[in-house]
């Protein structure tokens, strides 16, 4: 037996060793991939559907607010002309500043 032989027989022990150690980690790198893309899908659709739900609570949100403040704002508007009326009626009311 020659030392050739040995050479041989070693370099495909060898890439059989590499071939064997690289496959492994191929094969879970395609099943994680595999794996993530189906994630991603189902994601997806369930992230549509909260983002629709987010829309319609925003908007409800908005018309509901504007609902309780409309009447508050009326409120604090017709106190406010009355105060400016009033002020206006007094002399001795009005603000200090302006002309010293």
């Amino acid at each position: 037996m020659s030392i050739e032989l040995w050479r041989n027989v070693s370099l495909v022990w060898l890439s059989l060793l590499c071939f064997v150690a690289l496959l492994i980690p191929l094969v879970i790198l395609y099943f994680a991939v595999r794996g993530l893309r189906i994630a991603h899908q189902k994601v997806g659709g369930g992230l549509r559907r909260l983002r629709a739900y987010s829309q319609t609570m925003n908007q409800g949100s908005g018309v509901i607010s504007q609902r309780v403040a409309e009447p508050v704002i009326r409120a604090q508007r017709q106190v406010t002309r009355w105060q400016t009326a009033i002020a206006q009626l007094w002399p001795g009311n009005q603000e200090k500043g302006g002309n010293s």
